[in-house]
């Protein structure tokens, strides 16, 4: 404190102020007093808020002079001079950076009066609550956690019938993670995965459509690492440039700067042993902290959801699918009947094997699955976006709803080719309609009936060499 002032200020009033310093140097908080010209004239445990060139010799001199954060200095000014000006005491919490740190400060001000109510200047009291605040919001933030992961526990519970969910997941992701696109990658198997879902933040570009069917290998540092039950972060793409090459090129061209990647391992049914199956991640987090928190805390949850998910698929699948040859079975065949709603256009295509039961009495009943197979591989190589079925022993059915009439012969005709060569006989019938009102049970027996005659004219010509 300037010994000058302090002689000329003591003897205009009536205030002692060399003991008003000793008085407030021993009590342990932050504590000022500013003259008419927001100069600091007592300055108690402050050096922790102003600049550390200042530490100690504060004093004569004003905020802006000794604080770095010159916004806050600015703001101290102006709320000073409305104090000197109205003579009305100031309080609030302000959020100010110190050389090495972000606070929070609770400040609180009042004028000074002389015996005739001149305002001598300011006298304050600063209490750091940066600790309560940081908890206050560690806090929410564990809050709000919580809150976006009990939801995707809820959705998590029906995944494994409606795997179209994930969207709503990866919505949930992106948005508390602040990021621009969240993602999962499925693999097809042990080396290539797909992107099978995305969520893009508005005006991000999607890239679904361009990660399709990836060689991992491309990426030995991700499939390692994941494979591990590692996770991957990458705060800057920058940093790999040099070092992984292809990997900063496939990334960069995405837009991406920085991205956090999570593994999803399932067990194996077969050998009880976890396998990397899926693995999900964020680009461009702008929540980095919280969203790899958020993430590893999903991690096992989703990992138990996607081997539900498999699990279920697989069993539902048994239950749709032919056993022998993967197509649909007749339990989905008589269920497509009874949900059927005329769309414009139906066509169908009845097959039946010629001469199966004499081909399994000549060579064994093997030997008769692999011939159907052979079928079924004809019939997905030329029918393979259609319902395709297998109703019985030796007969198939396929309906189309997409095709045209001409396009459907014309795939009859490539079907039949494909059997001859492999010395495979069947006979084909072939119905189509159009319009609104087609009734799917006589489009199916008009195609049978076309069957029985191809049949019968296939098995007169066989009888006559």
């Amino acid at each position: 404190m300037n010994a000058e002032w302090v002689h000329i200020f003591s003897n205009k009033n009536t205030y002692d102020m060399n003991m008003i310093q000793r008085i407030l140097s021993q009590m342990p908080f932050c504590s000022f007093f500013k003259d008419t010209d927001l100069r600091y004239q007592i300055a108690n445990n402050m050096d922790y808020l102003v600049s550390n060139r200042y530490h100690g010799m504060i004093k004569g001199m004003t905020d802006i002079e000794v604080l770095t954060d010159k916004s806050s200095a600015g703001f101290f000014f102006e709320d000073d001079m409305r104090i000197l000006q109205t003579g009305n005491e100031s309080r609030y919490v302000h959020r100010m950076f110190t050389d090495s740190d972000l606070l929070y400060l609770d400040i609180c001000k009042k004028p000074v009066y002389d015996m005739h109510r001149n305002i001598l200047g300011i006298f304050g009291v600063i209490t750091d609550i940066t600790s309560s605040v940081k908890e206050s919001k560690w806090k929410q933030q564990q809050y709000e956690l919580m809150s976006e992961i009990t939801k995707i526990d809820r959705i998590l519970l029906n995944l494994q019938k409606d795997f179209t969910l994930m969207d709503e997941i990866l919505c949930i992701i992106a948005q508390y993670s602040n990021a621009d696109r969240a993602y999962l990658f499925e693999f097809t198997d042990d080396i290539h995965a797909t992107n099978t879902y995305e969520y893009c933040r508005e005006g991000i570009t999607a890239q679904k459509s361009n990660l399709a069917n990836l060689d991992m290998r491309d990426f030995p540092y991700w499939l390692e690492t994941l494979s591990r039950g590692e996770h991957i972060e990458i705060l800057d793409i920058e940093n790999i440039s040099k070092t992984r090459t292809y990997e900063y090129n496939h990334l960069k061209k995405q837009d991406i700067s920085s991205l956090y990647v999570v593994p999803i391992l399932i067990t194996d049914p077969r050998n009880n042993k976890k396998r990397f199956a899926a693995f999900l991640g964020v680009d461009n987090p702008l929540n980095k902290p919280e969203s790899t928190f958020f993430l590893n805390r999903l991690t096992f949850s989703l990992s138990m959801a996607y081997t539900n998910y498999i699990e279920f698929n697989e069993i539902r699948n048994i239950s749709m699918k032919d056993l022998s040859t993967n197509l649909l079975n007749r339990n989905q065949y008589v269920e497509y009947i009874n949900k059927y709603v005329p769309n414009n256009r139906l066509g169908c295509i009845y097959i039946d094997v010629n001469g199966l039961h004499e081909y399994n009495n000549l060579h064994g009943h093997t030997k008769g699955d692999i011939l159907l197979k052979n079928v079924a591989d004809a019939l997905l190589q030329t029918f393979g976006n259609q319902q395709i079925f297998r109703i019985g022993g030796d007969e198939f059915v396929v309906l189309s709803e997409t095709l045209k009439e001409p396009q459907l012969k014309e795939s009859a005709e490539k079907f039949s080719s494909i059997l001859e060569k492999k010395c495979i006989f069947a006979a084909v019938g072939i119905s189509y309609a159009t319009g609104l009102n087609i009734d799917i049970q006589k489009i199916i027996q008009t195609a049978d009936s076309m069957m029985l005659l191809n049949k019968e004219t296939y098995y007169k010509k066989l009888a006559k060499g």
